[in-house]
This record gives C-alpha cells, structure tokens and sequence, in this order.
C-alpha cells in the first residue's frame, strides 16, 4: 500500500514533464514556424492583392448599373422581362438594394465615428 501513491505521483510528474517539454518545444519552435508561414503567405499576399485589385477597378457602381440596364433592355425586347411596373425593373431594385447597403455603410463608420458621448446635435447632423 505505501507503495502506490509515491507510483501515482512520478506518473504524475512524468506527465507534467511531459505536456510542458511538449509545450516549451512548441514555444522555442515558434519563431521558425511563423517565419515560414510568413514566407509561404506573402506571395499569395501578392496574388490576391493583384486579384482585389482588378476586381476593384472593374466593378464600379455606373459599370454594374449599366450592365443591368443593358440586361433590362435585352429583357424587355424579348419579353422575358420580370418587372414589377415599367418603371421598376429588376435592374432598379439591384441598383436601390447597392446605394442603401452602401449608405448604411457610410452611416455605421460615421457613427463609430462620433464616439460613446454624443451630442443631440452631432446625432442630428448623422440622420439628416
């Protein structure tokens, strides 16, 4: 009997050792893994910048409400058109859904602009 808890206890430390080497290993190694996880990433960095950056200039809103129109035009002349009134076509509600999402946007970053403490006229200034 007196000899179990002493086992129970170097098993014990021998686990913590364990787990600790593990996770000293792991710190000590840190540097070297992040360097190369840095290298693997930076070209891909490069890659998708390049991609953002085509995309970006290719989709403006005048270029995305003209596409529409043109695909409302075609719509129409083939009668394939799913307009709620002529003057309401698909076309319009996508381009009314952007500006408003878009305004939303612009709203919410000038709110988080203003700060905890506003005032009842800087609160104004934002609604209008």
């Amino acid at each position: 009997m007196a000899g179990q808890p002493s086992t129970l206890l170097l098993q014990a430390q021998k686990k913590w050792v364990l787990v600790h080497d593990s996770n000293w290993k792991k710190i000590v190694g840190l540097g070297s893994t992040m360097l190369r996880k840095m290298k693997d990433a930076l070209p891909e960095r490069e890659n998708h910048c390049e991609v953002f950056e085509d995309l970006d200039n290719a989709l403006t809103m005048a270029s995305v409400q003209l596409e529409l129109a043109r695909e409302d035009r075609v719509d129409l002349q083939m009668g394939t058109c799913l307009a709620l009134d002529e003057d309401c076509t698909p076309s319009v509600l996508i381009s009314t859904g952007l500006e408003l999402e878009e305004q939303q946007w612009r709203m919410k970053a000038d709110r988080a602009g203003l700060g905890v403490h506003t005032t009842d006229g800087q609160e104004g200034k934002m609604l209008q």
